[in-house]
């Protein structure tokens, strides 16, 4: 993770922990001296759903894409917080974005992903759902900079714009293949991918990647050492032995 602070408070910071404590005091992982920010402010942390942000107890409220947030919320890279007088982008590794222009693998089948849409998060159409039925053109009724489209091609969907920078989950793009939960961030909307298609599809790749070897193994390849499985028949062996002696000599 990278977190970009956008009026220079703090020089950019690239984490890799689990947690990250924000506040003015110096044992905080980033010491934010800026008006407003209390001691200990809030905490960075992952969990099962993704990144968490968790303002500390009598610290004022933080803000997430202008919106107040009191105790927890639920962040995507992308999102702009306000911790007092600082603001802060937070963004992906900056290695994360290096695979996003490759040509996009054909689907086998020929077949089209499921649906996808964006979900407007903020901006004019903000709780909108857009369907992308093979391109979706932005603006909608003028609402958006023109020139910026998001089309699903080759099992795949594709940011293309034309002048128009969108930021991708923070990051700067023209042209980029988009996959489900990021966040376009174009002028003052905000939109996010849900493609549960795409979504399938990446997990059967996650799997595949995951499960399937370069070369087949046989189980008992991957079973641990063999030496272990006659420690076992020994050991049972000598047990039984020891059974059927103490049996015969029983007085």
């Amino acid at each position: 993770m990278r977190i970009v602070f956008l009026n220079g408070e703090h020089p950019d910071v690239d984490s890799a922990a689990e947690r990250l404590r924000v506040g003015s005091a110096p044992d905080n992982d980033v010491v934010l001296r800026a008006a407003e920010v209390a001691a200990h402010h809030l905490t960075l942390f992952q969990d099962r759903r993704g990144l968490v942000l968790a303002v500390e107890p009598g610290a004022s409220r933080v803000h997430v894409n202008a919106r107040p947030v009191r105790e927890k919320a639920l962040l995507r890279f992308g999102d702009v917080l306000s911790v007092g007088s600082a603001k802060c982008l937070l963004q992906p590794d900056p290695g994360a974005e290096a695979e996003r222009t490759p040509p996009a693998a054909p689907v086998e089948t020929g077949d089209r992903p499921g649906r996808a849409a964006l979900r407007a998060v903020a901006g004019p159409l903000s709780g909108h759902l857009l369907g992308i039925d093979g391109r979706l053109d932005l603006p909608l009724a003028e609402l958006a900079p023109a020139g910026v489209a998001v089309e699903l091609r080759d099992g795949a969907l594709w940011l293309e714009t034309r002048g128009t920078i969108v930021q991708i989950n923070g990051v700067a793009a023209r042209q980029a293949r988009l996959a489900p939960g990021d966040q376009l961030c174009v002028g003052a909307h905000r939109y996010v991918i849900e493609a549960p298609g795409l979504q399938a599809e990446a997990s059967l790749a996650r799997q595949r990647v995951a499960f399937v070897p370069h070369e087949a193994a046989f189980p008992e390849d991957t079973a641990g050492p063999r030496g272990e499985v006659w420690w076992l028949i020994v050991t049972a062996a000598l047990l039984g032995l020891g059974i059927a002696l103490l049996l015969l000599f029983r007085p």
